[in-house]
């Protein structure tokens, strides 16, 4: 059986393929573009712009899967849609328009499905998940397979970014609006965890890696963190230039609120090193809904 998964994502729109054999899913082609969906939210409704931009990314995808005749698709909508005021009008329009079901999956199946995902080989069996999306964040805590807490903040890389003018490379003040907000954020949610290590999700995360030159079985400090953000401001070196711009173009905008976010939220949490998890909601969503 050979099946897609559509991930609107607030940050990433993703088409993923597997085929299905003797019980074991294995990807055989995913893309992606970066529309940055909550960045056209306004006033809690999404832009035309915005809706424009998502049906045309989702009529490629569609062209794509039909010239494979792939008819079982799976669709689902995270912060961004979920968000959305008008998400009733915009799940109808991509309906009308391209015949996808989309599923807008709440914060705390978010959080669930990141878990179920991305607790599969972990190399922690306790501690604390830690996913930054682009306008949500979402906390796990777990013993095992058993969930303890379970928290989504209506906070993410993009949309604190927008909010503060904190793109690429900001500036101090923006940095410091980001981590009060986030903190504010933590602790409206009352979230009161000691988890000295995490598995952490998102973009963030995975440019931490890349740029550290870790594998992906290596831990990563809060100080290391702390470090990259040190690293990457004022003017920048060629060398780290280069480097930003092999490694982490796509996620650029974006990478240095992702950073003070996880550092803000590593602290909170009395959090000393994380492992970097590729994959989560999506996983998840398969192994609980595609039998």
């Amino acid at each position: 059986m050979i099946f897609g998964i559509i991930d609107i994502g607030s940050h990433t729109l993703r088409l993923a393929v597997y085929e299905r054999k003797n019980g074991v899913d294995s990807l055989l082609t995913k893309t992606k573009f970066a529309l940055g969906l909550a960045g056209y939210l306004k006033d809690g409704t999404m832009s035309e712009e915005g809706i424009f931009s998502l049906l045309t990314h989702l009529k490629d995808f569609c062209k794509f899967l039909r010239a494979f005749d792939i008819t079982e698709v799976h669709s689902f909508a995270t912060a961004a849609l979920r968000m959305s005021k008008n998400n009733a009008e915009i799940l109808a329009r991509i309906k009308a328009e391209t015949g996808l079901d989309v599923k807008i999956i709440s914060g705390e199946e978010e959080a669930a499905l990141a878990f179920i995902g991305a607790t599969k080989d972990s190399p922690i069996k306790e501690g604390a998940l830690i996913d930054i999306g682009g306008g949500s964040t979402e906390i796990v805590t777990f013993v095992g397979d058993k969930i303890i807490e379970n928290h989504s903040l209506p906070i993410g890389a993009v949309s604190l970014s927008k909010k503060y003018n904190a793109e690429f490379f900001p500036s101090k003040k923006a940095r410091e609006s980001v981590r009060l907000e986030t903190l504010k954020t933590a602790q409206t949610a009352n979230i009161k965890v000691n988890a000295k290590k995490a598995l952490v999700l998102g973009g963030a995360a995975k440019g931490a890696k890349l740029l550290l030159n870790r594998d992906i079985i290596d831990s990563i400090s809060k100080e290391e963190i702390d470090e990259l953000l040190n690293r990457f401001q004022g003017e920048l070196s060629s060398h780290d230039k280069s480097l930003l711009l092999r490694e982490v173009a796509d996620r650029a905008p974006i990478l240095i609120t992702g950073f003070v976010m996880l550092s803000t939220l590593m602290e909170t949490m009395h959090t000393e090193k994380f492992y970097y998890k590729d994959g989560g909601v999506r996983e998840g969503y398969i192994d609980k809904y595609i039998k």
